[in-house]
């Protein structure tokens, strides 16, 4: 009987949930992702994505750190339809809706994909990559629904919403 009570409460543990996203936690992402950006070989970013979303337990911020390295390896040419930074920012936005950087970083992979799907020359149609937009209008709003005051979300949510020349997504 002395040892079910430490048991439980270890059981209980892992469902406590995690804090927010701290202004400090948003400030060391943007100086990896500026890291990133001094970095030019498709492979070392292959190789630190992978060994960033292998590790287990799942850690929330490793994951992130795991999705933008894909991001900047779509924009060294190295994923051109950011499916590797999409799929893994859908799953780290199910388990950590609150995060507002997550959300933005999600729209800017959706608008790297729609880049894509436009510059395929076999795609017909003047709605192409449209639909993709729209999602990642709907992600930059998740991420100013998580924090208001979350400044590059509402900024790419205005330039996007702008750029689609449809004047239904101006409403917040």
């Amino acid at each position: 009987m002395r040892w079910q009570f430490p048991t439980l409460l270890l059981l209980a543990l892992p469902l406590a949930p995690l804090a927010p996203q701290s202004p400090h936690d948003r400030l060391a992402l943007d100086k990896f992702r500026d890291s990133l950006d001094a970095v030019h070989d498709p492979a070392s970013l292959r190789a630190l994505r992978r060994g960033l979303a292998d590790r287990r337990p799942f850690d929330p911020a490793t994951s992130l750190r795991a999705a933008l390295a894909a991001l900047r390896l779509t924009a060294l040419g190295g994923d051109s339809g950011a499916g590797l930074a999409r799929s893994e920012l859908r799953r780290l936005v199910k388990r950590r809706a609150d995060w507002p950087y997550a959300w933005h970083a999600l729209a800017v992979a959706e608008r790297r994909r729609a880049e894509w799907e436009r510059a395929d020359p076999l795609a017909l149609g003047n709605r192409v990559g449209t639909g993709t937009i729209e999602r990642a209008l709907e992600h930059e709003r998740r991420a100013l629904a998580a924090d208001p005051a979350f400044a590059p979300a509402a900024l790419a949510l205005a330039a996007t919403a702008l750029a689609l020349h449809d004047t239904a997504h101006y409403a917040p």
